[in-house]
């Protein structure tokens, strides 16, 4: 006999016991009080190039509302009162975005007795310029 912790579906925490070709799955309910918990949190993809678009995918529990906000990546921490706030949003959700530069996407969730809050980055590249064909040349040695 053996007792596994785990989640099932990413929803709830469980303790698994498994016997004898059997599974049985006892549910653990959250503790009373407890603050949300922001289950997920990523960019696909966290690398792009610039015009290419990417697509937040988040997953919070318990949260009474959710906001997701967003900073040039260049100036956190030198200012203040940076981050731009981008909307509220449902506790699970996805959302596509276009940044002209690297940016830091704060996603952030509460309820009566706490609140949680996590990041991302997402890198802007800038392509290099293509050569011109019409650019001065080099000529062979004149005799």
């Amino acid at each position: 006999m053996r007792f596994l912790w785990t989640k099932i579906a990413g929803i709830l925490p469980s303790l698994l016991l498994v016997a004898c070709q059997r599974t049985i799955v006892i549910r653990v309910p959250e503790p009373p009080g407890s603050g949300p918990y922001i289950a997920t949190f990523t960019a696909e993809p966290t690398v792009i190039r610039s015009g290419e678009s990417t697509t937040l995918v988040w997953t919070v529990q318990g949260s009474a509302s959710v906001v997701l906000e967003e900073a040039p990546s260049s100036l956190i921490g030198n200012e203040d009162g940076l981050l731009r706030r981008i909307g509220r949003f449902p506790e699970s959700g996805h959302l596509e975005i276009r940044p002209a530069r690297s940016m830091i996407y704060v996603l952030s969730c509460d309820n009566e007795t706490g609140s949680a809050c996590a990041s991302i980055t997402v890198r802007v590249t800038v392509e290099p310029p293509i050569p011109s064909e019409s650019g001065p040349r080099q000529h062979g040695p004149l005799y």
